[in-house]
């Protein structure tokens, strides 16, 4: 009985790499990847929203919980190559340690820059300061005030959306010193206004 549960899941993991993989290998018009490259640069603003437990519950590739990062709504006003961007995540409702979910607050403000390395793929980079509880420790009460670097990567699914997930590395600082790194977790879906 575990054999074929181990069989299926990998068989839903072949069809989704499959179902995801095949655009990216298929030969596109110029034109498409044109009008993509086109709206990443004249549309000036964009919002997005943490789906990983969406994503988690329609299509579970293992039986653990997943890890959704603190960043639940992030939007960006963009200039020709920088972005003002400001992020917010917060869980101030449940302490379900067992559930693997705890509270926490996070508010970020800063700026980043898009680099086009594909047709259809971003490389984006930049820094924020940010304010956080719960964050970098697990006490609620411990407010931390710091820098944070993130990296990240953007698929476009069209001119208007996208998909992106990033890491970040934050330096707090309150009632004593922490780094803590944060490995892209968290899957983003983001749309152009």
């Amino acid at each position: 009985m575990d054999s074929n549960k181990i069989y299926l899941k990998k068989i839903v993991l072949i069809l989704v790499c499959i179902s995801i993989g095949m655009p990216m290998f298929s030969q596109k018009k110029s034109e498409d990847n044109f009008e993509i490259n086109q709206a990443v640069w004249e549309k000036k603003r964009e919002i997005g929203f943490n789906f990983t437990n969406l994503v988690h519950s329609l299509v579970p590739f293992n039986l653990g919980l997943p890890q959704s990062g603190f960043v639940g709504i992030r939007s960006k006003v963009y200039d020709r190559k920088y972005a003002f961007r400001n992020s917010f995540g917060t869980n101030l409702l449940t302490d379900d340690v067992a559930n693997n979910e705890r509270q926490f607050f996070y508010a970020a403000l800063g700026y980043e820059r898009r680099r086009i390395i594909g047709a259809k793929w971003s490389y984006t980079s930049g820094w924020d300061l940010y304010v956080s509880a719960g964050v970098l420790t697990e006490d609620i009460d411990q407010l931390m005030i710091g820098p944070t670097r993130h990296y990240g990567l953007e698929y476009n699914l069209n001119a208007r959306c996208y998909i992106s997930t990033e890491s970040q590395i934050l330096f707090g600082f309150g009632e004593e010193a922490a780094v803590k790194f944060i490995y892209p977790t968290a899957l983003n879906f983001n749309i152009r206004l």
